[in-house]
């Protein structure tokens, strides 16, 4: 009777494991190898106390029960119930410069290196010069925006 107890124990512990590894876990991890180890130790195991025909029935029964319970948890879409269904329909630093235009002034917050502050308003952005070295609180305008890029140029005093 003990063998029958861990055989099943066995079977029903890897066809957990395998589940646990679909639904929580994905990719194929330690987890889901172990389930399958179980699985494997199971059918051997009723080779080994029960013999070839035993044995056999044991594997059949694991095929067909894990193919089914797969198969119609999948048909019934059990698992949707753990997907995202959120999408995100933003972009990285979308917005960003909105409110700056070319020939706005400002001053620079920090020394541009080509890439540096500047303070537009009340707003601070990281903007570039084009190729040339600004020192701090010099003013600067905005010679043109490309993208997620500022550049700027020194005013002329």
């Amino acid at each position: 009777m003990s063998e029958w107890l861990l055989i099943i124990l066995l079977l029903f512990s890897g066809l957990l494991l395998i589940i646990i590894e679909l639904i929580f876990i994905p990719g194929t991890t330690i987890i889901g190898i172990f389930g399958i180890l179980s699985i494997l130790v199971g059918v051997y195991y009723g080779f080994e106390y029960y013999g070839r025909t035993v044995g056999i029935y044991i594997l059949m029964a694991t095929t067909v029960i894990s193919g089914i319970s797969l198969y119609f948890s999948f048909k019934s879409e059990i698992w949707m119930r753990f997907a995202l269904k959120g999408t995100i329909k933003s972009k990285v630093n979308e917005g960003l410069f909105l409110g700056l235009e070319e020939g706005q002034e400002g001053i620079s917050m920090s020394v541009l290196k080509p890439v540096g502050r500047v303070a537009f308003g009340e707003k601070i952005y990281e903007v570039s010069s084009l190729g040339m070295y600004i020192k701090e609180k010099i003013a600067v305008r905005i010679v043109k925006i490309q993208g997620h890029k500022v550049f700027v140029e020194p005013l002329k005093s």
